[in-house]
């Protein structure tokens, strides 16, 4: 794949990363454990996502919120789901055309 004029040009990292992959990095980066439910509960909860979306902001708003407050973090993370976070909605960026311009990654 390469770029040409007017191309647009997507940047993605090399590590093939996922939702998991990220999740292991807040766990360390943050001290906070992160889960998947098995495919059983996960199509219980495509039931009534809006329903499970209210309920986790429900449990985790208040103390998320107050941690924030209490520490004073200045933090992109938030305790809020956004119920489309729930919907089966795979994402995946090519990144190889950037480096038909001769970018090469510093940190693959």
């Amino acid at each position: 794949i390469t770029a040409g004029a007017g191309s647009v040009i997507n940047l993605s990292d090399e590590g093939d990363t996922n939702q998991k992959t990220i999740g292991k990095i807040l766990e360390r980066l943050f001290g906070i454990r992160t889960g998947y439910y098995g495919s059983i509960m996960s199509n219980l909860g495509k039931l009534n996502l809006e329903s499970l979306t209210e309920e986790a902001n429900d449990e985790h708003m208040t103390p998320g919120s107050a941690l924030i407050k209490e520490y004073n973090l200045n933090t992109p993370l938030s305790p809020y789901l956004d119920i489309e976070l729930l919907y089966n909605n795979p994402l995946s960026i090519d990144g190889s055309a950037i480096k038909s311009t001769g970018f090469n990654y510093e940190f693959p």
